[in-house]
């Protein structure tokens, strides 16, 4: 039994490695409308080369919450992490 358990750690850890992580920044017009989601996806995927699947691929969709006021306008913009500041 150990095993199997040990085994199972080794293809997990394994699946780990193989896997690569995405990131998709998208905002909240787009992360609630399945429509628009679908059509994200389609994309998204084209982009890393296989229009049908994301085989190996960890896809975080992550919903823009962070905002910036331009200091000339005041209009407040969306802000990826690391954009910093306007200047």
């Amino acid at each position: 039994m150990a095993d199997i358990k040990a085994t199972a750690t080794t293809l997990d850890a394994a699946r780990a490695e193989v896997a690569s992580r995405v990131k998709v920044y998208v905002p909240r017009e787009v992360a609630y409308d399945l429509k628009k989601m679908n059509q994200v996806t389609k994309s998204l995927l084209g982009k890393l080369g296989c229009d049908g699947c994301h085989s190996g691929r960890l896809i975080d969709f992550l919903v823009i919450e962070d905002f910036v006021v331009n200091p000339r306008t005041l209009d407040v913009q969306e802000m990826l992490p690391g954009q910093g500041m306007l200047g």
